[in-house]
């Protein structure tokens, strides 16, 4: 209880001096508006009224009077700018959105077309090629083409079939080498050998 005494008081000295020296910097605002801006147009004002006090008197009321609807202008054009600039903005963004799914959606729409368009034309190209592979065995060689050609059909599939077989092997030789190596990796600690009774006879000797 003694402790906390001293840091309250220190607290509450602190706290004053911050308040102390917060109401002598609005002081020192206040007094320099008033020296630089206030006074100044009081003293005009003055002259001028004791000039021309008709015209002193519009000018007041006229101020006075238009004042607010200056404010009130200031704030509406401020509001409505304010909303209109979000509400563009609002707009542009869904719009930008939606024009970009449309054309996320034409270009999925294209590479699918593209990728069955590419199917059939793979197709039609390797008919075309074995319809003129056939075409041209049987004009040369007659009949004995037409074997050739079945032949020719029946090797390329086996050879394609094979391929496929030997790319699958390829792959689990792969997987088979990696789990090795990766068993492999431990360090092995051997266990040291006993002595054998030679070495410790040996031992007594010398």
């Amino acid at each position: 209880m003694g402790d906390d005494t001293p840091k309250r008081s220190n607290q509450g000295d602190e706290m004053s001096g911050q308040f102390d020296r917060s109401i002598a910097l609005v002081r020192n605002y206040s007094s320099r508006i008033e020296r630089e801006y206030v006074r100044p147009i009081l003293t005009n004002g003055r002259v001028f009224f004791g000039e021309r006090p008709i015209t002193t008197t519009f000018v007041t009321i006229f101020c006075s009077l238009g004042l607010f609807p200056v404010v009130f202008f200031l704030g509406l054009s401020v509001f409505t700018f304010t909303v209109f600039v979000a509400s563009a903005l609002g707009i542009a963004i869904a719009a930008s959105t939606i024009f970009i799914l449309a054309f996320f959606v034409a270009l999925v729409s294209v590479l699918a077309a593209a990728f069955f368009l590419s199917i059939l034309l793979t197709i039609l190209a390797l008919a075309s090629f074995i319809f003129l592979r056939l075409v041209v065995l049987a004009s040369m060689q007659g009949r004995s083409g037409v074997a050739v050609w079945a032949n020719e059909m029946k090797h390329y599939l086996l050879y394609t079939i094979k391929g496929n077989q030997r790319n699958e092997q390829a792959l689990t030789l792969q997987d088979d080498t990696f789990s090795d190596s990766t068993n492999d990796s431990g360090i092995l600690i051997q266990p040291e050998k006993p002595a054998s009774e030679d070495d410790t006879l040996q031992q007594k000797s010398n």
